[in-house]
């Protein structure tokens, strides 16, 4: 196991047959678009991968992923700083058909060249892993979230509308 920084571009079905296992960063400053939904990102994707085949033969490539990002919290608007992890499960597809025939558990890797860039599909999958609504942790955040304790004060002050018929008929 090789434990450098991540090539920029790599042979995915070399590595496969070669059963590589590769753990690296990549820095988060080079990670374009994943800056646009965040509020920083400073220091790096840290990544390990494996290349191989699986039961079936089909050349996989899988690992995980972890960064720290900030994000705004989408009640109160403020920073706040989240570990973000992801898995990445890929098998290598060299055509649509077989793209088709993939199991439903493996995302494809479709190769149209034998080189692929690791670093833009590390940061989709980084991408993917982010939360959709980013919040504080629960009691962290500078906004009241005890939306339901109010909810139930409510309900005890509101007054049945139907006691004053409750009333006359028990008059009667």
């Amino acid at each position: 196991m090789s434990v450098a920084p991540l090539p920029r571009v790599i042979e995915p079905l070399k590595l496969v047959e070669q059963r590589i296992d590769l753990e690296g960063t990549v820095a988060l400053s080079e990670c374009q678009r994943l800056q646009e939904s965040v509020i920083s990102c400073e220091g790096d994707i840290k990544v390990a991968l494996s290349f191989g085949k699986d039961e079936e033969g089909l050349r996989v490539i899988s690992g995980s992923l972890q960064a720290d990002v900030t994000m705004q919290c989408q009640r109160c608007l403020q920073p706040v700083s989240l570990a973000v992890a992801g898995n990445i499960n890929l098998a290598i597809a060299r055509h649509e058909d077989a793209v088709k025939a993939l199991p439903g558990y493996y995302d494809p890797l479709l190769l149209s060249e034998p080189e692929v860039e690791l670093w833009p599909l590390i940061e989709q999958e980084l991408m993917l892993s982010l939360p959709i609504v980013a919040t504080h942790p629960e009691g962290e955040c500078e906004i009241d979230t005890s939306y339901q304790d109010k909810d139930e004060e409510i309900q005890q002050d509101k007054t049945n509308p139907f006691a004053v018929l409750a009333e006359l008929k028990n008059q009667k």
